[in-house]
Protein backbone atom coordinates (compact mmCIF):
# COMPACT_ATOMS: atom_id res chain seq x y z
CA UNK A 1 0.00 0.00 0.00
CA UNK A 2 2.85 2.35 0.92
CA UNK A 3 4.59 1.46 -2.33
CA UNK A 4 1.50 2.35 -4.38
CA UNK A 5 1.14 5.67 -2.53
CA UNK A 6 4.78 6.45 -3.29
CA UNK A 7 4.13 5.97 -7.05
CA UNK A 8 1.11 8.28 -6.86
CA UNK A 9 3.19 10.93 -5.04
CA UNK A 10 5.86 10.78 -7.76
CA UNK A 11 3.22 11.19 -10.50
CA UNK A 12 1.68 14.20 -8.72
CA UNK A 13 5.11 15.85 -8.32
CA UNK A 14 5.82 15.31 -12.03
CA UNK A 15 2.50 16.86 -13.00
CA UNK A 16 3.15 19.87 -10.78
CA UNK A 17 6.63 20.29 -12.26
CA UNK A 18 5.19 20.16 -15.79
CA UNK A 19 2.48 22.65 -14.86
CA UNK A 20 5.05 25.12 -13.59
CA UNK A 21 7.77 24.67 -16.22
CA UNK A 22 6.37 22.67 -19.11
CA UNK A 23 4.09 25.33 -20.54
CA UNK A 24 6.86 27.92 -20.43
CA UNK A 25 9.25 25.52 -22.14
CA UNK A 26 6.75 25.00 -24.95
CA UNK A 27 6.18 28.74 -25.29
CA UNK A 28 9.89 29.30 -25.71
CA UNK A 29 10.01 26.99 -28.72
CA UNK A 30 7.78 29.27 -30.80
CA UNK A 31 8.51 32.68 -32.21
CA UNK A 32 5.49 34.44 -33.72
CA UNK A 33 4.44 31.86 -36.27
CA UNK A 34 7.91 30.45 -36.96
CA UNK A 35 8.04 27.00 -35.43
CA UNK A 36 11.20 25.89 -33.67
CA UNK A 37 10.66 22.17 -33.13
CA UNK A 38 11.87 20.19 -30.14
CA UNK A 39 15.30 18.55 -30.16
CA UNK A 40 15.59 14.80 -29.67
CA UNK A 41 18.11 14.06 -26.92
CA UNK A 42 17.98 10.28 -27.36
CA UNK A 43 18.96 9.56 -30.95
CA UNK A 44 20.62 10.92 -34.05
CA UNK A 45 17.43 11.96 -35.79
CA UNK A 46 15.53 15.22 -35.65
CA UNK A 47 11.93 14.98 -34.47
CA UNK A 48 8.87 16.60 -35.95
CA UNK A 49 5.50 16.65 -34.18
CA UNK A 50 4.37 13.75 -36.35
CA UNK A 51 7.49 11.60 -35.99
CA UNK A 52 11.07 11.11 -37.12
CA UNK A 53 12.41 13.10 -40.03
CA UNK A 54 14.38 10.74 -42.28
CA UNK A 55 17.82 12.34 -42.28
CA UNK A 56 20.79 12.06 -39.98
CA UNK A 57 22.49 14.93 -38.23
CA UNK A 58 25.43 16.12 -40.36
CA UNK A 59 28.87 16.23 -38.80
CA UNK A 60 31.62 17.15 -41.27
CA UNK A 61 31.39 18.81 -44.64
CA UNK A 62 33.88 18.44 -47.50
CA UNK A 63 34.67 21.68 -49.36
CA UNK A 64 36.68 21.93 -52.56
CA UNK A 65 39.17 24.82 -52.25
CA UNK A 66 39.69 26.77 -55.48
CA UNK A 67 42.83 28.50 -56.63
CA UNK A 68 43.37 32.26 -56.34
CA UNK A 69 40.46 34.29 -57.75
CA UNK A 70 38.52 31.00 -58.12
CA UNK A 71 39.86 30.65 -61.67
CA UNK A 72 40.28 26.87 -61.42
CA UNK A 73 39.69 23.93 -59.10
CA UNK A 74 43.19 22.59 -59.74
CA UNK A 75 46.50 23.54 -58.11
CA UNK A 76 49.99 22.84 -59.46
CA UNK A 77 51.67 23.44 -56.11
CA UNK A 78 50.21 23.77 -52.64
CA UNK A 79 52.02 25.31 -49.67
CA UNK A 80 50.57 24.80 -46.18
CA UNK A 81 51.52 25.79 -42.66
CA UNK A 82 50.14 26.33 -39.16
CA UNK A 83 51.15 28.30 -36.09
CA UNK A 84 50.50 25.13 -34.05
CA UNK A 85 52.24 22.65 -36.31
CA UNK A 86 50.73 19.98 -38.58
CA UNK A 87 50.54 16.21 -38.87
CA UNK A 88 51.04 14.87 -42.40
CA UNK A 89 49.92 11.40 -43.51
CA UNK A 90 51.44 10.31 -46.80
CA UNK A 91 51.81 6.83 -48.30
CA UNK A 92 51.16 5.17 -44.95
CA UNK A 93 53.76 7.28 -43.18
CA UNK A 94 53.02 9.94 -40.56
CA UNK A 95 55.30 12.84 -39.73
CA UNK A 96 54.94 16.11 -37.85
CA UNK A 97 55.71 19.60 -39.11
CA UNK A 98 56.90 22.23 -36.67
CA UNK A 99 54.93 25.33 -35.76
CA UNK A 100 55.11 27.96 -38.56
CA UNK A 101 56.90 25.49 -40.85
CA UNK A 102 55.68 25.77 -44.43
CA UNK A 103 55.45 22.57 -46.48
CA UNK A 104 55.00 22.51 -50.27
CA UNK A 105 53.38 19.67 -52.21
CA UNK A 106 53.76 19.39 -55.99
CA UNK A 107 51.89 17.33 -58.57
CA UNK A 108 54.97 15.11 -58.98
CA UNK A 109 54.99 14.19 -55.29
CA UNK A 110 51.29 13.41 -55.23
CA UNK A 111 51.38 10.96 -58.12
CA UNK A 112 52.14 8.32 -55.50
CA UNK A 113 48.88 8.84 -53.61
CA UNK A 114 46.78 11.30 -51.61
CA UNK A 115 48.00 13.29 -48.62
CA UNK A 116 46.08 14.23 -45.48
CA UNK A 117 47.17 17.19 -43.33
CA UNK A 118 45.79 17.79 -39.83
CA UNK A 119 46.44 20.56 -37.34
CA UNK A 120 48.17 19.57 -34.11
CA UNK A 121 45.63 21.69 -32.25
CA UNK A 122 42.04 20.50 -32.80
CA UNK A 123 40.81 24.10 -32.88
CA UNK A 124 43.77 25.41 -34.85
CA UNK A 125 43.77 26.55 -38.46
CA UNK A 126 45.82 25.55 -41.48
CA UNK A 127 46.97 28.42 -43.71
CA UNK A 128 47.26 27.92 -47.47
CA UNK A 129 50.22 30.08 -48.53
CA UNK A 130 49.92 29.19 -52.22
CA UNK A 131 46.58 30.99 -52.74
CA UNK A 132 45.18 34.40 -51.93
CA UNK A 133 41.78 35.69 -50.92
CA UNK A 134 41.99 39.44 -51.40
CA UNK A 135 45.49 40.29 -50.19
CA UNK A 136 45.69 37.52 -47.58
CA UNK A 137 46.40 33.81 -47.46
CA UNK A 138 43.26 32.04 -46.23
CA UNK A 139 43.21 29.83 -43.13
CA UNK A 140 40.90 26.88 -42.49
CA UNK A 141 39.72 24.75 -39.60
CA UNK A 142 39.72 20.97 -40.00
CA UNK A 143 41.87 18.78 -42.24
CA UNK A 144 43.21 19.17 -45.75
CA UNK A 145 43.17 16.32 -48.24
CA UNK A 146 45.26 16.57 -51.40
CA UNK A 147 44.47 14.35 -54.38
CA UNK A 148 46.41 14.07 -57.63
CA UNK A 149 44.65 14.38 -61.01
CA UNK A 150 45.99 14.85 -64.53
CA UNK A 151 44.85 18.50 -64.44
CA UNK A 152 46.50 19.24 -61.09
CA UNK A 153 46.00 18.83 -57.36
CA UNK A 154 42.48 18.87 -55.93
CA UNK A 155 42.40 20.24 -52.37
CA UNK A 156 39.52 19.30 -50.08
CA UNK A 157 38.93 20.85 -46.67
CA UNK A 158 37.05 18.44 -44.40
CA UNK A 159 35.70 20.43 -41.48
CA UNK A 160 32.97 20.45 -38.85
CA UNK A 161 29.83 22.06 -40.21
CA UNK A 162 29.64 24.83 -37.59
CA UNK A 163 33.30 25.76 -38.12
CA UNK A 164 32.68 25.82 -41.87
CA UNK A 165 29.91 28.36 -41.24
CA UNK A 166 32.27 30.55 -39.18
CA UNK A 167 34.05 31.35 -42.46
CA UNK A 168 30.97 31.48 -44.70
CA UNK A 169 29.17 34.26 -42.83
CA UNK A 170 31.84 37.00 -43.16
CA UNK A 171 32.31 36.02 -46.81
CA UNK A 172 28.60 36.33 -47.61
CA UNK A 173 27.38 39.22 -45.42
CA UNK A 174 29.11 42.31 -43.98
CA UNK A 175 29.74 41.85 -40.26
CA UNK A 176 28.68 45.47 -39.72
CA UNK A 177 25.11 44.27 -40.28
CA UNK A 178 22.66 43.78 -37.43
CA UNK A 179 23.19 40.66 -35.30
CA UNK A 180 19.73 39.25 -36.11
CA UNK A 181 20.44 39.61 -39.84
CA UNK A 182 23.72 37.73 -39.36
CA UNK A 183 21.84 34.98 -37.52
CA UNK A 184 19.33 34.73 -40.35
CA UNK A 185 22.25 34.42 -42.76
CA UNK A 186 23.75 31.68 -40.58
CA UNK A 187 20.53 29.65 -40.71
CA UNK A 188 20.28 30.05 -44.49
CA UNK A 189 23.90 28.99 -44.95
CA UNK A 190 23.54 26.04 -42.58
CA UNK A 191 20.36 24.84 -44.31
CA UNK A 192 22.07 25.06 -47.70
CA UNK A 193 25.07 23.12 -46.39
CA UNK A 194 22.96 20.41 -44.74
CA UNK A 195 21.06 19.93 -48.02
CA UNK A 196 24.37 19.52 -49.85
CA UNK A 197 25.55 16.95 -47.30
CA UNK A 198 22.32 15.01 -47.69
CA UNK A 199 22.78 14.98 -51.47
CA UNK A 200 26.03 13.08 -51.00
CA UNK A 201 29.51 13.50 -52.41
CA UNK A 202 30.28 14.75 -55.89
CA UNK A 203 31.36 11.76 -57.99
CA UNK A 204 34.33 13.57 -59.53
CA UNK A 205 35.85 15.55 -56.65
CA UNK A 206 34.35 13.70 -53.66
CA UNK A 207 33.21 16.93 -52.05
CA UNK A 208 29.83 18.31 -51.01
CA UNK A 209 30.37 21.79 -52.46
CA UNK A 210 33.07 24.28 -53.37
CA UNK A 211 34.15 27.60 -51.88
CA UNK A 212 32.92 29.91 -54.68
CA UNK A 213 29.70 31.68 -55.65
CA UNK A 214 28.67 28.41 -57.32
CA UNK A 215 27.93 27.16 -53.79
CA UNK A 216 28.59 29.52 -50.88
CA UNK A 217 31.61 31.79 -50.67
CA UNK A 218 33.89 30.34 -47.99
CA UNK A 219 36.98 31.77 -46.30
CA UNK A 220 37.12 34.74 -48.65
CA UNK A 221 37.31 36.78 -45.43
CA UNK A 222 39.24 35.81 -42.27
CA UNK A 223 37.62 34.51 -39.09
CA UNK A 224 35.83 37.25 -37.14
CA UNK A 225 34.05 37.40 -33.80
CA UNK A 226 30.69 38.52 -35.19
CA UNK A 227 30.37 35.51 -37.47
CA UNK A 228 31.29 33.08 -34.69
CA UNK A 229 28.61 34.61 -32.47
CA UNK A 230 25.92 34.43 -35.18
CA UNK A 231 26.70 30.76 -35.84
CA UNK A 232 26.93 29.79 -32.16
CA UNK A 233 23.65 31.51 -31.25
CA UNK A 234 21.79 29.58 -33.96
CA UNK A 235 23.71 26.33 -33.51
CA UNK A 236 21.99 23.44 -35.29
CA UNK A 237 19.04 25.52 -36.54
CA UNK A 238 17.90 24.94 -40.13
CA UNK A 239 14.76 25.55 -42.19
CA UNK A 240 12.45 22.70 -43.11
CA UNK A 241 9.87 22.54 -45.85
CA UNK A 242 7.53 19.92 -44.46
CA UNK A 243 9.84 17.01 -43.70
CA UNK A 244 12.38 18.05 -46.31
CA UNK A 245 15.37 20.31 -45.85
CA UNK A 246 14.36 23.82 -46.85
CA UNK A 247 15.49 25.78 -49.89
CA UNK A 248 17.31 28.90 -48.73
CA UNK A 249 18.53 30.96 -51.64
CA UNK A 250 19.77 34.44 -50.78
CA UNK A 251 21.00 37.49 -52.67
CA UNK A 252 22.17 41.04 -52.06
CA UNK A 253 19.38 43.57 -52.75
CA UNK A 254 15.70 43.36 -53.65
CA UNK A 255 13.95 45.87 -55.89
CA UNK A 256 10.80 45.33 -53.82
CA UNK A 257 9.56 41.98 -55.12
CA UNK A 258 10.74 38.36 -54.91
CA UNK A 259 10.66 35.56 -57.48
CA UNK A 260 9.95 31.86 -57.34
CA UNK A 261 13.16 29.83 -57.81
CA UNK A 262 11.69 28.12 -60.88
CA UNK A 263 11.46 31.51 -62.62
CA UNK A 264 15.17 32.09 -61.99
CA UNK A 265 16.73 28.69 -62.62
CA UNK A 266 14.85 27.42 -65.64
CA UNK A 267 15.07 23.67 -65.97
CA UNK A 268 16.69 22.35 -69.08
CA UNK A 269 13.56 20.48 -70.15
CA UNK A 270 11.60 23.75 -70.07
CA UNK A 271 13.92 25.68 -72.36
CA UNK A 272 12.31 24.61 -75.62
CA UNK A 273 8.89 25.53 -74.28
CA UNK A 274 10.09 28.93 -73.10
CA UNK A 275 11.84 29.59 -76.41
CA UNK A 276 8.68 28.71 -78.33
CA UNK A 277 6.72 31.20 -76.24
CA UNK A 278 9.36 33.86 -76.79
CA UNK A 279 7.74 35.01 -80.03
CA UNK A 280 4.66 36.28 -78.17
CA UNK A 281 5.91 39.82 -77.55
CA UNK A 282 2.74 41.18 -75.95
CA UNK A 283 1.79 38.07 -73.98
CA UNK A 284 3.14 39.35 -70.67
CA UNK A 285 2.71 43.09 -71.22
CA UNK A 286 0.67 43.50 -68.04
CA UNK A 287 3.41 41.88 -65.98
CA UNK A 288 5.94 44.25 -67.53
CA UNK A 289 3.71 47.25 -66.84
CA UNK A 290 3.45 46.19 -63.20
CA UNK A 291 7.24 45.94 -62.99
CA UNK A 292 7.63 49.38 -64.56
CA UNK A 293 5.31 50.87 -61.94
CA UNK A 294 7.30 49.18 -59.20
CA UNK A 295 10.65 50.41 -60.52
CA UNK A 296 9.38 53.95 -60.98
CA UNK A 297 8.61 54.02 -57.24
CA UNK A 298 11.87 54.97 -55.53
CA UNK A 299 10.70 54.23 -51.99
CA UNK A 300 10.84 50.87 -50.26
CA UNK A 301 12.44 48.72 -47.57
CA UNK A 302 15.87 48.87 -49.21
CA UNK A 303 15.77 52.40 -50.65
CA UNK A 304 18.98 53.38 -48.83
CA UNK A 305 21.04 50.80 -50.71
CA UNK A 306 22.83 51.78 -53.94
CA UNK A 307 21.42 49.02 -56.15
CA UNK A 308 17.80 49.49 -55.11
CA UNK A 309 17.41 51.26 -58.49
CA UNK A 310 19.87 51.64 -61.36
CA UNK A 311 20.09 52.45 -65.08
CA UNK A 312 22.53 51.90 -67.94
CA UNK A 313 22.66 52.21 -71.74
CA UNK A 314 24.27 49.48 -73.85
CA UNK A 315 25.33 50.52 -77.40
CA UNK A 316 23.75 48.50 -80.21
CA UNK A 317 27.10 47.57 -81.76
CA UNK A 318 28.03 45.71 -78.56
CA UNK A 319 24.80 43.70 -78.59
CA UNK A 320 25.09 43.08 -82.34
CA UNK A 321 28.53 41.54 -81.88
CA UNK A 322 27.14 39.18 -79.24
CA UNK A 323 23.83 38.27 -80.87
CA UNK A 324 25.19 37.71 -84.39
CA UNK A 325 21.92 38.70 -86.08
CA UNK A 326 23.11 41.70 -88.05
CA UNK A 327 21.78 45.21 -87.43
CA UNK A 328 19.38 45.16 -84.50
CA UNK A 329 15.73 45.93 -85.23
CA UNK A 330 14.22 45.21 -81.82
CA UNK A 331 15.12 44.06 -78.28
CA UNK A 332 12.47 42.96 -75.79
CA UNK A 333 11.80 40.68 -72.83
CA UNK A 334 9.54 38.10 -74.44
CA UNK A 335 8.86 36.06 -71.33
CA UNK A 336 8.68 37.12 -67.70
CA UNK A 337 8.02 35.39 -64.41
CA UNK A 338 5.06 36.34 -62.23
CA UNK A 339 7.27 38.85 -60.41
CA UNK A 340 8.30 40.48 -63.67
CA UNK A 341 11.82 39.02 -63.68
CA UNK A 342 13.12 38.45 -67.20
CA UNK A 343 13.01 34.80 -68.29
CA UNK A 344 13.62 35.18 -72.04
CA UNK A 345 15.24 38.10 -73.86
CA UNK A 346 14.78 38.30 -77.64
CA UNK A 347 17.07 40.27 -79.94
CA UNK A 348 15.73 40.66 -83.49
CA UNK A 349 18.10 41.57 -86.28
CA UNK A 350 18.24 41.72 -90.05
CA UNK A 351 19.40 38.10 -90.34
CA UNK A 352 17.33 36.43 -87.61
CA UNK A 353 16.58 36.28 -83.89
CA UNK A 354 18.62 35.40 -80.81
CA UNK A 355 16.95 34.18 -77.60
CA UNK A 356 18.61 34.32 -74.18
CA UNK A 357 16.98 32.04 -71.61
CA UNK A 358 17.26 32.43 -67.84
CA UNK A 359 18.22 35.50 -65.86
CA UNK A 360 21.94 34.67 -65.77
CA UNK A 361 22.28 34.46 -69.57
CA UNK A 362 20.20 37.61 -69.93
CA UNK A 363 22.33 39.50 -67.42
CA UNK A 364 25.44 38.28 -69.25
CA UNK A 365 24.44 39.43 -72.73
CA UNK A 366 23.38 42.79 -71.30
CA UNK A 367 26.67 43.17 -69.44
CA UNK A 368 27.27 46.85 -68.60
CA UNK A 369 31.03 46.40 -68.24
CA UNK A 370 32.82 49.46 -69.56
CA UNK A 371 29.68 51.62 -69.55
CA UNK A 372 28.25 54.02 -66.97
CA UNK A 373 25.84 52.16 -64.73
CA UNK A 374 24.19 54.80 -62.54
CA UNK A 375 23.19 53.52 -59.11
CA UNK A 376 20.35 54.74 -56.89
CA UNK A 377 22.75 57.04 -55.01
CA UNK A 378 23.97 58.48 -58.35
CA UNK A 379 27.36 56.79 -58.09
CA UNK A 380 28.76 55.34 -61.34
CA UNK A 381 30.02 51.78 -61.76
CA UNK A 382 31.83 50.91 -65.01
CA UNK A 383 33.18 47.49 -64.04
CA UNK A 384 30.16 45.21 -63.58
CA UNK A 385 30.40 42.07 -65.70
CA UNK A 386 26.71 41.21 -65.23
CA UNK A 387 23.62 43.37 -65.29
CA UNK A 388 22.78 43.80 -61.58
CA UNK A 389 19.54 41.81 -61.83
CA UNK A 390 16.85 40.45 -64.13
CA UNK A 391 14.31 43.02 -62.88
CA UNK A 392 14.38 45.64 -65.62
CA UNK A 393 12.65 47.06 -68.64
CA UNK A 394 14.33 48.51 -71.70
CA UNK A 395 13.71 51.30 -74.19
CA UNK A 396 15.08 51.34 -77.74
CA UNK A 397 16.85 54.69 -78.14
CA UNK A 398 18.75 56.01 -81.13
CA UNK A 399 22.22 55.17 -79.85
CA UNK A 400 21.57 52.17 -77.63
CA UNK A 401 19.32 50.02 -75.47
CA UNK A 402 18.41 52.03 -72.34
CA UNK A 403 17.80 49.78 -69.33
CA UNK A 404 16.02 50.77 -66.11
CA UNK A 405 16.21 48.23 -63.32
CA UNK A 406 16.34 47.47 -59.63
CA UNK A 407 17.93 45.07 -57.20
CA UNK A 408 21.20 43.17 -57.18
CA UNK A 409 21.29 39.40 -57.51
CA UNK A 410 18.88 36.71 -58.64
CA UNK A 411 15.95 37.82 -56.48
CA UNK A 412 14.81 34.46 -55.05
CA UNK A 413 14.81 33.73 -51.31
CA UNK A 414 16.20 36.19 -48.76
CA UNK A 415 17.47 39.66 -49.57
CA UNK A 416 20.49 40.23 -47.34
CA UNK A 417 20.06 44.00 -47.28
CA UNK A 418 16.35 43.53 -46.66
CA UNK A 419 17.17 41.24 -43.73
CA UNK A 420 19.40 43.95 -42.29
CA UNK A 421 16.65 46.56 -42.60
CA UNK A 422 14.13 44.25 -40.93
CA UNK A 423 16.61 43.63 -38.11
CA UNK A 424 16.93 47.40 -37.64
CA UNK A 425 13.15 47.50 -37.23
CA UNK A 426 13.36 44.97 -34.39
CA UNK A 427 12.65 41.72 -36.24
CA UNK A 428 14.27 38.62 -34.71
CA UNK A 429 16.17 36.27 -36.99
CA UNK A 430 13.21 33.86 -36.87
CA UNK A 431 10.82 36.63 -37.94
CA UNK A 432 13.18 37.68 -40.74
CA UNK A 433 13.25 34.12 -42.05
CA UNK A 434 9.47 33.86 -41.83
CA UNK A 435 9.20 37.07 -43.85
CA UNK A 436 11.19 35.54 -46.71
CA UNK A 437 10.41 31.81 -46.38
CA UNK A 438 6.73 31.82 -45.46
CA UNK A 439 6.08 28.12 -46.10
CA UNK A 440 9.09 26.85 -44.16
CA UNK A 441 9.66 26.24 -40.46
CA UNK A 442 12.69 26.47 -38.21
CA UNK A 443 14.07 23.38 -36.53
CA UNK A 444 17.06 22.77 -34.29
CA UNK A 445 18.55 19.43 -35.35
CA UNK A 446 21.41 19.51 -32.83
CA UNK A 447 22.85 21.82 -30.18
Amino acid sequence: MKKKKRYIDVIIICLIFYGIFGGEMIKRTYRKGMEIMALSETNHFALDISGIIPFQIPSNIRVLISATDYVTKYHQNICLGSTDGMIVEKNGEVYRCLANEQVTFSTDELKEGKVKISNVNENGMITVYSIFRGEENPSYFGDMELNFTEEGIVMINEVELEKYLYLVIPSEMPLSYESEALKAQAVCARTYAVAKIQNGLDEIYFCHLDDSVSSQVYANQPLQEGSVKAVDETSGVILLDGKNIGTTYYFSTSCGILSKPEDIWIKEKEQELVEALATAQNENQQVENNLKSLLENVEGLEQEYPYFRWKVKIPYEILESKAGVGNIKNIYVSQRGESGVAKVLTIEGETGEAHYIGEYDIRSVLSPEGFDLTKHNNEINKSMSLLPSGYFYGIMEEDGYMIYGGGYGHGAGMSQNGANELAKQGYSYAEILKYYFKEQNLMRIYR
